[in-house]
C-alpha cells in the first residue's frame, strides 16, 4: 500500500507546498485542499477568541489560493488594513452583510472553502452579531443561491 501523506501532521509550509504541487499534478484535490486548509491553521495566530482565529484562517487561505493562482505572493492588503482598524468582529460585519460578495468570498468558494467566508462566519458565530446582521447575509446568500452551512437555521 502506498504511503499517504497527512498534512495534519506537518508544520512545515515548504513542504506543504510541495505536497499542494505533487497532489495537484496527480488530481488529488481532496489532498490538495486538505494542505491548504493546513497551511492557513499555521498561518493564523493562535488566539482565545475563535472568531479572531477562523477570521485569520479565512484571510490566509484567501491569500494562499490567490498566490498560488497568480504565481507571486499576494496579500489581502485591504481587509488587512481593516482588521487594523477596527478587528475581526468589526471586519466581518461590515463585508458579509455587504448588498455584493467580496472578492476575498469569491476566491475562497471558487478554491472549494466556502467555510471560511466571512457570511459563513458570520452565521457560525451569530450569537456575536445582530439578528439583523445574520438574516441580511441569509438573504443575500439566498439572493445569490449559495447554500452554506448555517448551524442557527
Amino acid at each position: 500500500m502506498a504511503y499517504e501523506p497527512n498534512p495534519d501532521e506537518m508544520d512545515d509550509p515548504a513542504k506543504l507546498r510541495t505536497l499542494i504541487q505533487n497532489a495537484s499534478r496527480l488530481g488529488r484535490d481532496d489532498l490538495v485542499l486538505r494542505c491548504q486548509m493546513r497551511l492557513a491553521k499555521l498561518a493564523a495566530p493562535e488566539s482565545d477568541d475563535e472568531l479572531e482565529h477562523e477570521f485569520w484562517q479565512a484571510v490566509h487561505m484567501a491569500e494562499e489560493l490567490r498566490t498560488a493562482e497568480n504565481g507571486r505572493t499576494t496579500r489581502l492588503s485591504r481587509t488587512r488594513q481593516k482588521h487594523k482598524r477596527d478587528g475581526a468582529k468589526k471586519c466581518v460585519a461590515d463585508l458579509a452583510t455587504r448588498s455584493d460578495f467580496t472578492e476575498g468570498f469569491r476566491i475562497l468558494v471558487d478554491g472549494g472553502h466556502p467555510e471560511l467566508t466571512f457570511e459563513s462566519i458570520l452565521l457560525r458565530h451569530s450569537d456575536q452579531f445582530t439578528a439583523e446582521e445574520a438574516e441580511q447575509v441569509r438573504e443575500k446568500l439566498g439572493r445569490e443561491g449559495i447554500k452554506l452551512d448555517d448551524p442557527v437555521g
